[in-house]
């Protein structure tokens, strides 16, 4: 791979061909979130009919939970990874620096989240229901952080079209699994999500290796992500802050209204999610052209 200097001394190129890029994978990014939003609409309306409004409510709680506990434990690595895979000497290194940092951060954040649970609502007890319940919900934490840091890495390359496929899968995955798991109520809900998850990142994981050469191996080394610290840091305390409130609401709403009036509050924010469609995906295709 070459080095950041030598990345540097690559000729430009053609203000056309730069635009060209820019432009597909803008389009890319903007295609997949409206599919993801679009098959998370059927997901839902279906979920709505085969589960009680309570079940729905107490699923989409944990979800949110989850999406609380990953975004706690990226550290801003997957934003910095867009501006600095580019040019890095050890991509497989940088990568597995960052996906085994936030993994250790997201395995302490899952179990203190465990722990601190019954705190917070009774509506979230389906993950302390047993100890494999509690498993699986750890895992899942690292499994989301896998997607964030592999869906950050095919931006970075400027393959766009992989991010597309990879929530395709899914998307598909998760409601097909959805009529398959009624008999085990909100449980059934949250598992059939992780199991599409699990599907997609499975096959990004082998895409990544067949067409860019990257196996990265977790683990938990400073040295190769020392350079982007500060820099994440920044991006972290900002993206955090912003979403924060968007992320903790459902869990305020489960606690102090239940997990009824939370599924409504979900399926209108669901809908709502679809006017930053466009912004995001503009800016994220301009960061990772930028750092190229």
């Amino acid at each position: 791979m070459p080095s950041r200097s030598a990345t540097n001394r690559l000729p430009r190129l053609p203000g056309r061909l730069r635009g060209n890029s820019l432009t597909t994978n803008s389009l890319l990014l903007m295609l997949s979130t409206a599919a993801m939003s679009a098959i998370g609409f059927v997901y839902w309306t279906i979920g709505t009919h085969l589960f009680r409004p309570d079940q729905v409510g107490a699923a989409t709680a944990v979800l949110a939970a989850l999406n609380l506990i990953t975004s706690a434990s990226l550290l801003g690595f997957e934003i910095s990874i867009i501006r600095v895979l580019p040019g890095a000497a050890d991509r497989s290194r940088l990568l597995g620096s960052c996906l085994g940092i936030t993994s250790a951060v997201g395995l302490v954040a899952g179990g203190l989240f465990l722990f601190l649970q019954p705190l917070v609502s009774k509506d979230l007890g389906l993950v302390s229901t047993s100890r494999w319940a509690q498993v699986i919900f750890v895992s899942s934490v690292i499994i989301s952080i896998y997607s964030y840091m592999i869906e950050s890495t095919f931006i970075a390359l400027r393959a766009s079209r992989f991010v597309l496929s990879k929530n395709l899968i899914f998307s598909l995955a998760k409601l097909a699994l959805l009529p398959l798991c009624t008999g085990f109520g909100a449980y059934g809900i949250y598992s059939s999500w992780i199991a599409g998850l699990l599907v997609a990142l499975v096959v990004s994981l082998i895409v990544l290796k067949r067409e860019f050469g990257l196996g990265p191996r977790p683990r938990l080394s400073l040295n190769p992500v020392r350079g982007m610290l500060t820099y994440s840091f920044a991006n972290y305390v900002a993206s955090f802050a912003e979403g924060l409130p968007i992320m903790l609401l459902p869990l305020l709403i489960v606690g102090m209204l239940g997990a009824v009036s939370n599924a409504h509050y979900y399926i209108a924010m669901m809908i709502a999610n679809l006017l930053f469609i466009r912004p995001v995906g503009v800016t994220q295709s301009l960061f990772a052209e930028g750092s190229h």
